[in-house]
C-alpha cells in the first residue's frame, strides 16, 4: 500500500517500490473498475436480475466511496488514538458490510431483509478488526509499522478486552436474526440443503 509507504506487501516487494508511486497509482485505478465491469459481463441475468445487480454495484459504490473505506482510510491516516473506532467500523465495519449486503442481494433478500444483514456484516467486519488488533498488539518485536503498532497499543490500554467482548456479542445477536435471513435464502434457491 502507497499511503503507508511500505516496501512490502504479504512477503513480496509493493508495487510502488518496484514501479514507482505514479504507476502503483495508475494501476489501482485502472484495476479498480476491473471489478465493477468483472460483475456486468459476467453475472447471466437468469441467475441474478440486472435490477440487483445494479443494487450489488451500488453498494459496493457505496462502501468504498467518501462516506465509506476512503472516509476510515483517511482518519486513519490523520486522526489520532480516539479515532480507532470510526476507523474500525469504516475501513473494516463497511466490507463487512458490504459483503453481508452483496451475497444477500444476489441470493434474492427482501428488502426487508437487507438491513439485518447490515448490521450482522458490519459487526462481523468490525469483529475480525478488533481481533485481528489484538493479536498484532501482543506482539513484541518492534518494526516499521510501529506509529500504528503504538495506536493500536493505546487503544487497548483504554478499551482492553472489553471491546472485543462487546463486539462479538452484537456479531452472535445479530447473527441470530440473520441466520434465518440465510437460512430461508439457502432453501429457496436449493430446497434440498439441510441447514
Amino acid at each position: 500500500m502507497i499511503m503507508d509507504n511500505d516496501p512490502f506487501r504479504r512477503g513480496q516487494p509493493s508495487n510502488h517500490t518496484i514501479f514507482g508511486v505514479d504507476m502503483a497509482i495508475l494501476a489501482g485505478d485502472a484495476l479498480f473498475p476491473l471489478g465493477f465491469r468483472h460483475i456486468v459481463s459476467h453475472t447471466s441475468s437468469d441467475l441474478v436480475p440486472e435490477t440487483q445487480l445494479l443494487r450489488v454495484v451500488a453498494e459496493i459504490a457505496r462502501a468504498v466511496g467518501s462516506t465509506g473505506m476512503a472516509a476510515g482510510q483517511f482518519v486513519d491516516l490523520e486522526g489520532g488514538p480516539n479515532a480507532v473506532e470510526f476507523v474500525q467500523e469504516k475501513k473494516y465495519g463497511e466490507m463487512g458490510e458490504c459483503s453481508a449486503v452483496c451475497g444477500g442481494l444476489l441470493a434474492g433478500a427482501t428488502d426487508d431483509e437487507i438491513p439485518r444483514l447490515r448490521r450482522y456484516g458490519r459487526a462481523v467486519g468490525v469483529l475480525y478488526q478488533v481481533v485481528n488488533d489484538v493479536l498484532e498488539a501482543k506482539l513484541k518485536s518492534e518494526d516499521k509499522d510501529e506509529k500504528r503498532r503504538k495506536r493500536v497499543r493505546v487503544m487497548w490500554r483504554s478499551m482492553g478486552w472489553r471491546r472485543l467482548w462487546r463486539w462479538l456479542r452484537i456479531s452472535k445477536h445479530r447473527l441470530r436474526g440473520s441466520w434465518i435471513v440465510l437460512r430461508s435464502m439457502v432453501r429457496e434457491q436449493n430446497p434440498s440443503t439441510a441447514l
